[in-house]
């Protein structure tokens, strides 16, 4: 009851004097009000018994105590561990790998054809891709796609179908974003079925869809030092830097120039679709692979210039188709072959330029039709066998460099008539006899080097006479 609960909670706070006393006046105010007290006074509790309820009474209440420190103790290890691993990179030393949540993609099903192939380039490196992803492929895009491949692959399937390619980027640049050039989708089928000659009613479409494709195959979107209008879709391919359109209609690209602004990858076949191409420049930069066998199709180039860069392959057997060539540099690259046996056919060549490749064979004795030659550069290659007399025939020859080759026997007398000849690199070979007297005919000669090879006997006197060659003359031509 009231007075029982009373008593045993002095009980508990330990039975103090002053204690009892308050009960004793509590129990006494109780009684005076009348209240429900019975009459009958609690018993008393003996001074053990209250001992031993007290002490098993702290021990409940130590427990509990202890419980409710320990519940809150692990719910606050708890938080701080939370907070811990919030602030911890997710790059940090740990035992496993975090990956990142995946991005979402285009939808694709089990039986779409596309999932078959492997993207070139990954959707989530290519914020371009992804924004032609979310295009989907709409009935222009289709229409566009099968003219191309009509008039790129002959109606086979090209490389549109695999995502993210430079030949999908470009087709769906061309059929989402580009305003310049406008198509619909009707007359791209009325010309592919009507017997019109798509080749020549379709160059612009054409000619602007290979452009596009170089600048996402030479990875232009991330490398390209120089990108002034590319893209643009309300200009003409004519207006963006580095390509040059004829004067005459403004509208067939007859240039390239791509000298040095980061292009990387490799050339494409495509490249050969642009048949009033004249000039060619990717010098220093950082193409790789052969030149696909398409590009000899290029019967208009006059200027091929690739050096500088990590160019390879055999170009021996398919140079001769660029009759109109006046221009080939190619220095410091990896090509291969024997190609003097070609380019002695191009009659139109002025400089030739193939230091620092692995050309091989020997120079053809119909290296003397190259009479409009002025610049002969075959430095550090591995051409072998002996000079051919036919050299003299280059008459308007200003430079011949054959430094550090593997070329043996006798120099013809006969390149004394190389009347315009003002240098001559012919060192590091394994040339024998002796200098032919009819150098001292070489009016125009300014440079001489027949170092480090074979030759025998003394500076013939006409030549070591001539005072543009200086007085360092005999030590350049006959040092060992």
């Amino acid at each position: 009851m009231i007075a029982d609960m009373l008593w045993q909670n002095n009980g508990r706070h330990g039975g103090s004097a002053s204690s009892n006393t308050g009960m004793d006046a509590i129990g006494q105010q109780g009684v005076s009000h009348g209240s429900s007290i019975t009459d009958q006074s609690p018993v008393p509790m003996l001074p053990d018994e209250i001992a031993g309820e007290q002490e098993e009474r702290d021990k409940s209440f130590l427990q509990k105590k202890r419980a409710c420190w320990t519940v809150t103790l692990l719910g606050a290890g708890l938080l701080i561990g939370m907070a811990i691993m919030a602030l911890l990179p997710s790059g940090g030393n740990t035992n496993h790998i975090n990956h990142p949540p995946a991005q979402a993609g285009p939808a694709i099903t089990e039986k779409d054809p596309l999932d078959k192939f492997k993207p070139t380039i990954p959707v989530h490196k290519s914020p371009i891709c992804s924004k032609f992803l979310e295009y989907g492929q709409n009935d222009h895009f289709l229409k566009l796609k099968e003219m191309l491949e009509v008039l790129l692959y002959d109606g086979k399937p090209g490389n549109f179908d695999i995502i993210c390619s430079p030949q999908h980027l470009a087709l769906a640049w061309m059929a989402f974003e580009d305003k310049h050039f406008v198509s619909s989708p009707s007359s791209l089928s009325m010309l592919r079925y009507s017997g019109v000659d798509t080749t020549t009613t379709l160059v612009p479409l054409l000619q602007r869809y290979v452009i596009v494709l170089l600048y996402f195959m030479w990875d232009g979107p991330n490398q390209w030092t120089t990108t002034t209008n590319w893209l643009s879709s309300t200009l003409s391919e004519c207006h963006w830097a580095g390509v040059v359109c004829d004067k005459d209609t403004g509208r067939s690209v007859v240039e390239l120039n791509f000298h040095a602004i980061g292009l990387t990858g490799s050339i494409p076949r495509e490249i050969a679709k642009l048949n009033s191409l004249r000039i060619l420049d990717l010098s220093d930069n950082f193409l790789r692979g052969p030149l696909p066998q398409e590009f000899y199709s290029l019967t208009n180039l006059e200027g091929l210039i690739l050096y500088k860069n990590k160019l390879d392959g055999d170009i021996s057997q398919s140079v001769v188709k660029l009759s109109e060539l006046r221009i080939l540099e190619a220095r410091f690259n990896d090509f291969t072959g024997h190609i003097l046996e070609g380019i002695s056919q191009c009659t139109h060549l002025q400089v030739f330029d193939v230091d620092h490749n692995d050309f091989t064979g020997t120079i053809p004795n119909k290296i003397g039709r190259l009479t409009n030659l002025r610049v002969f550069d075959i430095f550090q290659n591995k051409f072998s066998g002996t000079l051919p007399t036919e050299l003299g025939y280059l008459t308007k020859l200003d430079a011949l460099d054959i430094f550090q080759n593997f070329f043996k026997g006798n120099i013809p007398s006969e390149m004394g008539n190389m009347s315009d000849l003002t240098t001559f690199m012919g060192g590091n070979n394994d040339f024998t006899g002796s200098i032919p007297s009819e150098f001292g005919q070489l009016q125009d000669l300014k440079y001489i080097d027949l170092g480090r090879c074979d030759l025998e006997g003394e500076l013939p006197s006409e030549l070591a006479q001539m005072k543009s060659l200086g007085p360092s003359i005999n030590q350049r031509v006959l040092s060992s």
